[in-house]
């Protein structure tokens, strides 16, 4: 994988208060850690982490140039706020391209499943997949062919092509994307057979006085 540069520079106010203010000033807060290193605070131009997530995966190889140096590393987390789209906090881990890491790959669908047109529902329950590998070989992502999903039909981790230099950790049998049957729920109403009989009170009455005594 080619690395991706993206500018940084050290952060001297610390605290909630001066990350709003970098925020507000267009920065997003960040750490470099890792391989030996010191903690660093950083912080990096909004507008250009930005740019690099819609350009690459989120776990691209990136050359992060601090002070004259290009470091190699990956982005290990990234906080977002959901509702207005902003990005909050960013951990940069230091990698050695000697050297294994683990990393989640993002998964893309490929193709259109012939199990949604008989009436399935295409059902894509895991978005990742663990690996290891040497930073240099992380893929950007990871496609599924759903090409021949038929309905009922499933797609396994062990049935991904992936390339001999990484090592997937996610479990063999996890269930990935799916074309599900249609569940149909039948709602019974229980009827009940004729009508409801109707009995007539017992009425109680005199013996009438016209009655002949024997």
């Amino acid at each position: 994988m080619q690395q991706v540069r993206l500018d940084a520079e050290h952060r001297t106010a610390h605290g909630s208060a001066a990350a709003r203010r970098a925020r507000r000033a267009g920065k997003v807060p960040g750490v470099l850690y890792g391989s030996g290193g010191s903690t660093t605070p950083i912080q990096i131009d909004s507008r250009d982490l930005h740019q690099l997530l819609m350009s690459h995966a989120e776990h691209a190889l990136i050359a992060l140039h601090l002070d004259g140096t290009d470091t190699p590393v990956v982005l290990r987390e990234l906080q977002r706020n959901s509702f207005r789209r902003e990005l909050l906090h960013a951990d940069f881990l230091r990698v050695r391209m000697d050297t294994e890491i683990t990393m989640d790959v993002n998964l893309t669908l490929e193709g259109e499943a012939p199990g949604v047109d008989e009436g399935g529902i295409l059902e894509f329950l895991s978005r990742t997949l663990h690996i290891r590998a040497l930073p240099a070989n992380i893929p950007e992502g990871i496609h599924i062919d759903i090409s021949q999903l038929g309905m009922g039909a499933s797609v396994h981790v062990r049935d991904l092509e992936v390339p001999d230099t990484i090592t997937v950790l996610t479990d063999p049998d996890t269930v990935l994307v799916t074309v599900a049957t249609p569940r149909v729920e039948t709602v019974e109403t229980a009827v009940e057979e004729g009508a409801e009989e109707s009995s007539e009170p017992e009425v109680v009455g005199r013996r009438g006085a016209a009655e002949d005594d024997e």
